[in-house]
């Protein structure tokens, strides 16, 4: 009998886990629920609940969007409707005089997570913030455990070589792309991020106190010195306007969710297919007496030696080995005919190697002198176009040069900037 029950269990379990997504209406409540999740949404309020196994995980959440009239949240609009758009899509609409429609979507293709997002229709419509989730809730988000409870801070890149943060969740910050609220013993957690990585940047606010969260933000739009802006996130204008796609998922080990979220993300933009093994390869910049001394004779010398001394004993990919010249490769840059650059690449290739470059060709190493004075070349031999390279420069708002780590930041947009692409280019292969 015991055997029988546990079979039957084991069965109820994973048809709960096979289940398609039930969106059922009850009263003003839409219930959105998927094995283990829910997202109660109050069709006369605007605001949602997350549940996780029964339990509210975050409170009375909704969508806000900061448009160039000034901020809407979700909670200032009524008449709303929701429809079907999938299998496991709902969209819920707001309707309020003198302001775009807002459109909620909530997806749910997973056990224990759910997508949402936010778009506005209308005419002309321009916003650089839109928030899918906003939570200002006194303890809005309740992990349920308080053993020792942490807010993961995500940098927006490793510039400078900023790290990842294991944070008090009684504090305030805000990460980029990702972040995760969790116990740091049990690892119960609640991981969110975005699955959409186009047109905005991400940002994951949070303000925290006696183990919850009492704000949680997170919106495409972030701008900070960790994003090495320097001014406002640029608006996304049109009739119809989207924020990212955001992930919100709970577990009993944040870790694992953090990989379904990256699953998620995949689902969006597969990763690469590469069955070429791993590349083997020297790249100059990983020798102290080469990185900024980069001779002619000792770039020969390299690439000899690895035919002579590793070719030969399997350090290869498929037979293949790469010789890199990193920053100051120009110092073979002798005069525009580019003998030694071009007598290396020979070389390599006569050994059985692929020459390889570095080149950065959105960051201008020169003074703002030489900015003003150079004029960018384009094609080859060099013609000079109409740009200064004080033109294809990114400025902030007072019309300053942009500038980190010594270098000038290049407007990847200027027809100057592709004019100066191509002239490498061109170079680097002939």
């Amino acid at each position: 009998m015991k055997c029988h029950l546990a079979a039957l269990m084991l069965l109820l379990v994973a048809l709960a886990s096979a289940a398609a997504p039930s969106f059922q209406q009850a009263g003003n409540l839409l219930v959105m629920s998927n094995a283990n999740m829910a997202v109660n949404y109050n069709l006369t309020a605007g605001t949602a609940d997350f549940f996780w196994r029964g339990s509210k995980k975050i409170s009375a959440f909704y969508a806000g969007v900061t448009l160039s009239s000034g901020y809407v949240k979700g909670i200032n609009f009524s008449n709303r409707s929701w429809s079907v758009v999938s299998s496991n899509q709902v969209a819920v609409t707001a309707h309020a005089a003198g302001l775009p429609d807002m459109t909620q979507y909530f997806t749910l293709d997973q056990n224990d997570s759910f997508l949402t997002r936010v778009a506005m229709t209308g005419v002309g419509i321009s916003a650089n913030w839109m928030g899918p989730v906003v939570m200002d809730t006194t303890g809005g988000v309740d992990i349920g455990v308080t053993n020792d409870n942490r807010a993961l801070f995500v940098p927006f890149d490793n510039d400078h070589f900023v790290s990842y943060n294991s944070e008090a969740m009684n504090g305030s910050d805000t990460g980029h792309e990702a972040g995760a609220f969790y116990d740091n013993t049990s690892r119960n957690g609640l991981v969110v991020g975005s699955v959409t990585h186009d047109a905005w940047k991400t940002g994951v606010f949070w303000s925290g106190s006696n183990n919850k969260l009492d704000k949680l933000n997170v919106f495409g739009g972030v701008t900070s010195h960790w994003t090495w802006d320097v001014m406002p996130h640029g608006s996304v204008s049109g009739n119809t306007i989207s924020s990212p796609a955001i992930f919100v998922g709970f577990g009993n080990d944040w870790r694992i969710t953090m990989e379904q979220f990256a699953d998620e993300n995949a689902l969006f933009v597969p990763k690469r297919a590469w069955t070429n093994g791993v590349p083997f390869g020297w790249n100059s910049w990983g020798v102290t007496n080469f990185q900024n001394h980069i001779s002619y004779a000792g770039a020969i010398a390299v690439s000899d030696s690895i035919h002579t001394n590793l070719q030969n004993n399997n350090f290869t990919n498929g037979g293949t080995v790469f010789v890199i010249l990193d920053s100051y490769w120009n110092n073979l840059w002798t005069d525009y005919g580019g003998t030694q650059l071009q007598n290396f690449a020979a070389d390599c290739h006569a050994n059985g190697q692929k020459a390889g470059i570095y080149f950065g060709p959105f960051v201008y190493w020169g003074t703002a002198t030489d900015a003003t004075n150079y004029w960018v070349p384009v094609g080859f031999p060099p013609n000079y176009s109409l740009y200064r390279f004080s033109d294809i420069l990114l400025r902030d708002a007072n019309g300053n040069f942009i500038s980190n780590d010594g270098a000038y930041a290049v407007d990847p947009t200027h027809p100057g900037a592709r004019g100066l692409i191509d002239y490498y280019v061109y170079w680097f292969t002939n």
